[in-house]
Formats: C-alpha cells, structure tokens, sequence
C-alpha cells in the first residue's frame, strides 16, 4: 500500500544538514528546533497532568461517595421492597381465604374449612397456626384441629380482625407456645399476625380467620436478601418496628432505639444515606428504607436500616485517588514519548509541511472532482467518488426495502380489517342461534362472554378454560371478575358499570395468563333488544406480540442502528425539554458537538468494516466518558453529540467532561487484523443558562461552528462558543 498525504511530513535528513552547514556565513548555536519543542511540551503536559489529575481526583473521588451512598440506599430500598412484598403477599394469602364461599355459607363444613385452611399452611411453611372463628371469638376450624372450640376473644388479632384488615407486629407466642415446637436454638416462639374478618352474604360479620406465622421468617427473609451484597465487607441489616427499635439485626442492637440515627439520615438534605456517629464511637455509612401502607395493605410501618462501618464503605474512594495518580502518571510519560515524535516530525522542512497541507485541502472538495495531478491523489479521488455512488446505490436499496415493507405493512392492515369484518358477521350470527354461538366463539382465539345486568356471565366461551382453567359451563352464574381472585375486580367492574349505561367501553388491561405477563384489550358491548338493555358481551384479545412489536419498531426509529446509540431524531425530541427542565430546575446545559479527527483516513486505507468498528468504539468511549444521565447521540457519518444536563459550574464542568472525551480517544483504536490506529476528536461547546432565549437550533449551530474552529485550530481539542463572540457559553 502506497503512502497517503500525512506521510509527506518527514524528518530532515543528514544531506540536507550537510547543505545548510556548507555555507560560508557563520550560523550562531542556537537550540534546535526539536529541543525547545520537546521542552515546551514537556512542561506544558506536566502541568496539564497535575492540574487534570487534582481536578479529576477529586471530582471523583466526591461522585464515588455519592454512588456508595446512593447504591446503599437503592439496596435498603430493595430490601424493604422485599419485606413489603412478602408481607403483603400473607396479607392476600388470608385475605383470599376469607373471601372463599366456604366461610360464607350458612351450613360450613368444618372438614372442608381445615382442609383450606391446611392447604393455605402447606403454601407457606413459616405458618404456625391458621383458624376461623365465629363473631364471639370461638375457634370453629384451624391447622391440625389445634384450638378449636377455645375463646381467643381477647387476642389482639380478633379484637382488630373484628374491626378490618389487620396485620399484628411481632410479639412472643402464648396459647401456641406450648402446642407447636418453638426455634432450634431454645428462644422463645416469636409470631407475627395477619386477621381479616369473615362476612356472610348479607356482608354481616360472622367471624375472623387469623393467620400466625413465625418470625424466623424475618430471619430467613433478611439472610436472603443480603446474599447479593456480601461484596460489602461489614454491612450490616436492621429491621426497625414503626417507633424505631431494633426487632431484627446484630444482637447488640436488639430492643435499643435507632431514632437518633434515623434523624440524622432525615436531615441529610433529602437523601436516604448519611455519616452517622455509632455509639460505640465508630463512624458508620448509614441508609433507611420506610415501608408504606395502603388501602390494598394496612402494614407494619417497618423501617429497613443498613450500616456499614465508614473505613469499609469508603475503601474504593481511596483506591480510586490511587488509581487516579497512577493513570495521571501514566499518561505524563505517553504525552512526553508522544512529544519526542511530534517533535522529531516537524523539525523537517517547513515547505513540506506547506505541501502536504495543501494537498489534505485538495483531497477534501465536497464536489469529489478527479484528479490526475500525481497518482495518490488519483486514487484518493476516485475512492472517493467510488464511495459516494456506492452510498446513493445503498440508499436507493434502503428506498425500494421501505416501500416492500409499507407495501407488506398495508396488506397486514387491510387483512386485519377483513379479519375485524368477518368478526362482526360472526357476533350477528351469534344473536340467531345459541348452537352457532358455542360452535364459533369456542374456536376463536378471543375470550367471549355474556353477562347479564346484575353482570353474571349467562355464557363463556372455551377461551375462559384455556386462559383461567376453569370450567364454561359451571361457572355460568359466577359474578364478574371472580376468576381474578378480587385483584381486577375494581377496574371489571368500572367499565362494566360504564358499559350499562349503554355505550360500548373499549380498554387495556396487563394480568397474567399461564404463568405469563400478557396484555389485554377488553371490550364491554351492550346487548340491546328493541331500545331495552338485557345485558353485555364481554371480549378480550391478546395484544401482547402487537404491542411488543410497536415498541421494537419505536426503540428502531429513535436509535442509530450501527453504534445502537440515540439518533437525530431522538435529539431533536429531548433537546427542547431538557432546555425546559434547565429553565425549570436553574441548572444550565451544555451541548457537546464532536467530530472524528482523521476518520476518512481509515475509511480510505482499511475500507468501511474498519471505519465502522471505529464509530462503535467511539461511541463506546463516549458513553464511558459520561454520566449516567447524559445522553451520548450518533448524528451521522462521524458527526456525535453529548447532551449534559444538570451542570453545577456550567462551562467549567462541559469543558472538564470535554477533557476527559480528548484523553480517552488517546488509546489506538482496534481496527481488526492486528490492526490499529491513534485518532483524536475536535469538540465544539455551546451553553444554554436558565433566562436565556434561544432555540435548539441555534444551540446547535453554535456548538456546530465551535467544532469548525477547534478543527482550524490544530483539531484534537475544544472549543468553547463563548470564545467565538456567539453570545453563548458564560461561566455558570
């Protein structure tokens, strides 16, 4: 392969030295030109080290403690999720057999209460004792026959039970202590208690089922949930009751009251973590999660609480300022051995710089004219050119693909019509004859029924047994929503009540099907009878491939489809409400234009996999270089964007993340075939402070001329607009 244009710059050989010194004037000693630029770079890279690896240090350093205390709190918010989700799930456990018809009935059969009782204990093998009592108090059915016939009228948990939903913090076992085995290790028998009151049809109260289950299962819950963060050395678990004492965590801590430290996380300017002095005069890294009750769950008003001794929590921030004097150091010595070659490069004849210049300025034309002026440039041109039609022949196969794809789109709308037309031919001949109503509605892949006005189904189709597993013909007469189990009831119900008012109410609903999360759209129809309402045909259709595939087609339209990152048109979308959200919260914003310093190079020496596998690589780099709530954007071609928002000094922190963009491009990027290349990135940066009028537009433009001058400027550098007199980029 023939060397391109940046080749020319080549060092001064010992003939042209022996030229200049055969002359007959005497040349003062002077330092050469390679000497003072190595020294001039020499100093200027170790004092941008040490100022970058201070700044960075330190940024850093502070981000991290914010991440560990902020991923602390994250984790006491999944563990309280945890103890929430498995209380209210005993919560629903009892509240589901309270509502069961063999509690309701007027003739119970006690065998058949215990057996469901029994069957709801083997569900859950940290339940001790489940009963049913009568309105007085006596026990009519438990677990194994235990207690039946006594009074329990003066527990806790009948006294609320008998007023509502209750759940009973923990406390030590009485009546059951003596009947059912006590905790391995000899303590005493701990229990936890959920009631629900028991209503007849008339919903008058006839009595209470209680559940008891023990408190080992706090234990058990607590050592499961810290399983995924045994990388923390030291961390430590609490469970607090409501008035803040210690009912789960080291014994030491037991019974002892954790309100101060609860305090001092609340006064922690909003956030859920905090420094809090231990009383063992250790500093710890503390974090609390508050449960929360509900109409759907009264609860415990427990408070998770985790600790973490400060040395221990804070351990990586000090292997991060390590790692950051070592990096810094680092890069001291690639920047001067990258300052020895630079330096060695031009120290040759400055008109060989002036020509390889201008023949990079001819090899750039936008027109791509041929040129037969030497053969470099001859090849260069004609690749070029070559390039560009085979870019218009791709767009024109992308066009012919897109017009294929409406054209199968289109006929996939009009067969869904036909589809939809052959459905309402079908209800009409479901009105004439009750034979043909079975013998179609059972072979649709649509749930169909019939409820009349008091909205009992008088009809369901095989669909009913296919997703619930229940019977069509034996559950007719059954009252709406009574396969749900009382969780959708309220929403069935809503529309359905809607719906007798005679319009037809269309609406989605997520439930799950076989095991499965499955999307709905349920549709209550009036059946109408010569102006009188007789009752409502109830559908349903499973949507869920449907609406898979318009997410999947609306992730594809907003994203770049080689780098997978966010495309023009996603910018377009969030650029104007991220300039809301800084007029909103006072904060300014930054948009960063990036291009790739000698990316065509690649292009035209390795071809297209090679500049496509640098996009990715930048892209990757880009996304690394950011946080987490910046947005990293492919334009086109090697044209990127950074959108920052929430900037707390302004151009002084979109010139830092600047910095840190230029040197992480330092590293040669993998070409394939053992091949590399050292690329850099030109950056332009425009600002937009809260009070400022200007549009996304402009904002662009700005950064987009910025970019210009940091390439006119040597490239591998930034650019602030504000430097450029466009009116943007003060100082925040």
């Amino acid at each position: 392969m023939e060397p391109t244009a940046p080749a020319l710059v080549t060092a001064a050989t010992p003939a042209a030295y022996a030229t200049a010194a055969s002359g007959t004037t005497a040349v003062p000693r002077v330092w050469s030109l390679r000497l003072m630029l190595l020294l001039a770079f020499a100093g200027l890279t170790l004092g941008l080290t040490l100022i970058l690896t201070f700044l960075v240090g330190r940024t850093e350093s502070r981000v991290l403690r914010e991440e560990i205390g902020h991923g602390m709190a994250t984790t006491a918010r999944q563990m309280e999720q945890q103890f929430s989700a498995a209380l209210l799930e005993r919560y629903r456990d009892v509240l589901q057999v309270s509502a069961h018809s063999l509690f309701h009935t007027s003739k119970p059969d006690r065998k058949e209460q215990r057996q469901a009782l029994e069957a709801l204990q083997a569900s859950f093998p940290a339940y001790v004792w489940i009963g049913a009592t009568d309105a007085s108090g006596k026990v009519m059915a438990a677990t194994g026959g235990l207690l039946e016939g006594a009074d329990v009228s003066a527990r806790d948990w009948f006294q609320r039970g008998l007023k509502g939903p209750a759940m009973v913090d923990v406390h030590e076992a009485k009546l059951l202590a003596k009947l059912v085995p006590g905790p391995a290790d000899g303590s005493p028998l701990r229990l936890l208690d959920v009631a629900m009151p028991i209503h007849d049809e008339q919903w008058q109260l006839v009595g209470v089922v209680g559940a008891h289950f023990s408190w080992e299962w706090a234990q058990a819950l607590r050592d499961r949930a810290l399983e995924p963060a045994r990388e923390r050395a030291g961390l430590e678990m609490m469970v607090l009751n409501a008035s803040g004492e210690v009912l789960l965590g080291p014994p030491e801590t037991l019974g002892r009251s954790m309100r101060e430290e609860l305090n001092q996380i609340a006064l922690s300017r909003g956030r859920d973590y905090a420094v809090v002095a231990g009383n063992d005069g250790r500093e710890y890294l503390m974090a609390q999660a508050a449960g929360s009750t509900s109409a759907a769950s009264p609860g415990l008003g427990w408070v998770i609480l985790l600790r973490q001794d400060i040395g221990n929590a804070f351990e990586t921030v000090a292997d991060l300022q390590r790692q950051v004097a070592a990096v810094g150091a680092l890069v001291f010595l690639l920047a001067m051995l990258l300052s020895a070659l630079l330096s060695r490069h031009l120290a040759g004849p400055l008109h060989r710089l002036g020509q390889a210049a201008d023949a990079l300025r001819e090899g750039s034309r936008r027109d791509m004219p041929l040129m037969d002026d030497y053969r470099e440039a001859q090849r260069l041109s004609r690749a070029l050119k070559s390039f560009g039609e085979e870019m218009e022949a791709r767009v024109a196969n992308r066009t012919v693909a897109l017009e294929e794809a409406n054209d199968a789109l289109r006929a996939a709308m009009e067969k869904e019509a036909e589809v939809s037309l052959q459905l309402r031919e079908r209800e009409a001949l479901l009105r004439r004859s009750q034979d043909e109503l079975r013998t179609i509605a059972d072979n649709l892949p649509v749930m169909v029924g019939h409820l009349d006005t008091g909205l009992r189904y008088t009809f369901m189709n095989e669909t009913f047994r296919v997703w619930f597993d229940v019977d069509p013909d034996t559950n007719v007469g059954q009252p709406l929503g009574h396969m749900s189990g009382g969780l959708f009831d309220t929403t069935l119900y809503a529309h359905a009540t809607e719906a007798l008012k005679g319009r037809r109410v269309d609406f989605d609903l997520d439930v799950v099907l076989r095991g499965e999360n499955r999307h709905l759209a349920l549709s209550f129809i009036p059946h109408m009878e010569d102006g009188r309402l007789l009752g409502l045909f109830a559908m349903a259709h499973d949507v869920t491939d449907s609406k898979l595939r318009e997410q999947v087609l609306s992730e594809q339209a907003l994203s770049d489809t080689l780098t997978g990152l966010p495309n023009r048109r996603m910018l377009e979308a969030q650029l104007p409400m991220a300039m809301a959200r800084a007029q909103r919260n006072g904060k300014p914003l930054a948009v960063l234009f990036l291009d790739l310093d000698g990316f065509k190079n690649v292009n035209d020496l390795y071809g297209h996999p090679a500049g496509d596998a640098v996009l990715r690589q930048f892209g990757e780099r880009l996304t690394d270089s950011v946080r987490r709530s910046d947005m990293v954007v492919r334009l086109a071609g090697d044209e990127f964007v950074l959108l920052l928002e929430n900037l707390q000094s302004g151009a002084i922190d979109a010139c830092t993340i600047a910095d840190k963009v230029i040197a992480a491009m330092e590293q040669p990027f993998d070409l394939g075939d053992g091949i590399h290349a050292t690329l850099s990135t030109s950056i332009g940066i425009s600002l937009h402070a809260p009070g400022e009028e200007t549009s996304p537009v402009n904002l662009m433009h700005f950064a987009d001329q910025a970019m210009y001058a940091a390439k006119q400027g040597g490239k591998n550098r930034r650019v602030l607009s504000g430097e450029l007199g466009l009116g943007l980029g003060q100082i925040g």
